[in-house]
């Protein structure tokens, strides 16, 4: 029988290969492994298990707790078939339905984090209301939410003297939805503790579902055909423009674009930055302050953010500003800041680490 096993271990050459080892001799094999987290020089793993009949779950405990430094957190039988991580799964259905994306990742929760439940807040004045919930949710009752507003997602501590029933004894973790006092929260009873990756994963994943909710029901009016669906391109007005398409493809990796009777752009997936000379050469129309400099936006790096720091070092590019934590449009980021050949203020943001 299948059974999740996630376990803590010393990061070291081998540690992984002994706990193979030690639960091959109890006659338990391995069918597939995750990665969870690596932190303070331990790892945190999960192992889909193959038990035979027969022989008890404890016994793939015991063999792992037979390694120097191992640690199992929980053992609990695991579905035929069912993947490590159904976050992709989850996205395509919450893209499918986004007026409701919020509440379906409020229920897809406990599979994607193995956890009790998961319930969308509504606080007003400290107290919350439960919106929506999870199968196996606590009921409904005033939850106290001294941890709002979030700006970004964390774990949280739920007061047992007043927490309402079926809060007692709950390990927590809330990210911030659509609205300064609504939040998601996910639950796990006795533990183990919520890790630092699950909180960063529900968070990304609890901003995507706000942007698919907002984006789809936040329109102020049936404006129907003139309904704003994605930002095209912008321009930037540029003192030489062949020197800042370089720039561009050198530091951010765009990609040089030649169009029209040879006017130039960068472009960035399906958006772009087209680039006006600064003489006055361009045929109307135009901004009508047109100004060489006076540009500011935001791109979105893969980073990690020291990756992006010693990027701009290699290629002697000055940080103005940074890193810095941000808000962008999908949620909490980290930011630097550099200004292009022409002085426009260039935020580069990394939704990751």
């Amino acid at each position: 029988m299948p059974y999740l096993l996630r376990l803590a271990l010393p990061d070291r050459p081998g540690s992984l290969g002994e706990v193979a080892g030690a639960l091959g001799a109890v006659g338990v094999d391995i069918l597939a492994l995750d990665v969870v987290e690596h932190a303070d020089g331990r790892a945190v793993d999960e192992m889909v298990l193959h038990v035979p009949d027969g022989l008890m779950p404890d016994s793939a405990v015991s063999a792992c707790c037979s390694v120097p430094g191992v640690s199992v957190e929980f053992v609990t039988p695991y579905p035929v078939g069912a993947p490590l991580s159904r976050d992709l799964e989850v996205v395509e259905q919450m893209t499918a339905e986004p007026t409701r994306a919020e509440h379906l990742l409020a229920e897809a929760v406990p599979d994607l984090f193995r956890l009790a439940w998961g319930v969308v807040l509504r606080s007003r004045a400290g107290v919350a209301e439960v919106e929506h919930a999870s199968t196996g949710a606590p009921g409904d009752g005033s939850v106290p939410t001294p941890w709002l507003p979030l700006s970004q997602a964390e774990r949280v501590e739920l007061d047992p003297s007043t927490a309402p029933p079926g809060w007692s004894g709950v390990l927590a973790a809330a990210a911030p939805l659509a609205g300064r006092d609504r939040s998601l929260v996910i639950g796990r009873y006795g533990g183990p503790a919520v890790l630092a990756s699950e909180v960063a994963r529900l968070g990304y994943l609890a901003s995507l579902a706000s942007t698919l909710a907002t984006t789809t029901s936040g329109r102020s009016g049936p404006i129907g055909a003139a309904s704003a669906q994605g930002l095209d391109h912008v321009v930037l007005t540029a003192a030489d423009v062949e020197r800042s398409v370089r720039w561009y493809v050198q530091v951010l990796g765009m990609q040089a674009v030649t169009f029209g009777q040879g006017r130039r752009a960068v472009q960035l997936g399906s958006s772009k930055i087209n680039l006006h000379p600064g003489d006055g050469s361009m045929a109307a129309p135009v901004a009508r302050h047109v100004q060489v400099g006076s540009g500011d936006l935001c791109v979105v790096v893969p980073g990690p953010v020291a990756d992006v720091l010693a990027h701009l070092t290699a290629l002697r590019v000055p940080v103005e500003v940074g890193p810095v934590r941000r808000t962008g449009a999908r949620g909490p980021m980290t930011s630097v800041y550099v200004r292009d050949p022409d002085g426009n203020l260039v935020e580069l943001g990394c939704y990751g680490p």
